[in-house]
């Protein structure tokens, strides 16, 4: 039964990404909603940074500097990829 609840959920919380994702891009949006739009999708990739890098500063808080070390290469690789999807999805060429 939990497999389906998490198949479910999965479902559904992609199809508010997806669809948050288009709608930021439309331009039958008025700007200031797809500004906001936007905002949404920043805060949520920079919570999902943000804990590869709260998680980095736990194992070296930890002695766990291996384990740090991987944690922020893996942040800085995800901020990476993240700016530039972001950047081609947003560029203001078309």
């Amino acid at each position: 039964m939990d497999i389906i609840f998490e198949f479910i959920l999965e479902l559904v919380l992609e199809l508010i990404g997806e669809g948050i994702y288009e709608a930021s891009k439309s331009s039958r949006l008025p700007k200031p909603l797809r500004l906001i739009l936007t905002a949404m999708i920043l805060l949520f990739f920079a919570a999902f940074i943000g804990m590869f890098f709260l998680i980095a500063f736990i194992m070296f808080r930890n002695d766990a500097v291996i384990l740090g070390i991987i944690m922020a290469l893996l942040g800085l690789y995800v901020l990476f990829c993240s700016v530039r999807k972001f950047r081609r999805a947003y560029s203001s060429k078309k």
